[in-house]
């Protein structure tokens, strides 16, 4: 008998993944900044594949630091990668480095799962620490400063 039945198993799980995001804040007067969270999926599909999003609150908060979103990002047929934008706020305040994350959830169809679920936005402040004129530790600091620049040389005679 030169007949057989062979079995085919549905293997072509894809995994989605969400990248981390570095950025200047910017200032104000500026447009929002846009970080552009990296999507990617390790398998292409002949079917569109959907993952539900949303921010969430690190020290970076909504809405004074980023624009918060909530939504579903879809990679169409064949697509193994695209981006998440989230607007960043920018301002003039002296502050320390901020972060928040984008979250996903709830992958479909079935064939598709999460790797990795959480990207982190990290926002560098980019604004100058504010020295009052009639501070005295400011013409100290300006000196250290302009000392470390090697605008002042002291020599000894």
């Amino acid at each position: 008998n030169t007949r057989g039945t062979g079995t085919i198993t549905n293997d072509d799980f894809t995994q989605i993944s969400i990248g981390d995001v570095t950025r200047l804040e910017g200032t104000t007067g500026g447009a929002v900044n846009p970080f552009r969270f990296a999507m990617s999926m390790t398998n292409p599909s002949q079917l569109p594949i959907t993952v539900q999003f949303v921010t969430v609150d690190g020290t970076a908060t909504a809405p004074s630091d980023y624009t918060a979103a909530t939504g579903t990002f879809t990679f169409p047929p064949g697509s193994q990668t695209g981006e998440i934008p989230i607007n960043v706020i920018p301002d003039d305040i002296f502050e320390q480095d901020e972060n928040f994350r984008v979250r996903l959830s709830n992958p479909a169809p079935a064939q598709a799962s999460i790797a990795r679920a959480e990207g982190v936005g990290t926002i560098l402040n980019d604004d100058i620490v504010p020295i009052p004129v009639n501070d005295p530790r400011a013409l100290f600091l300006l000196a250290l400063l302009a000392l470390g620049a090697g605008l002042i040389v002291l020599r000894r005679h």
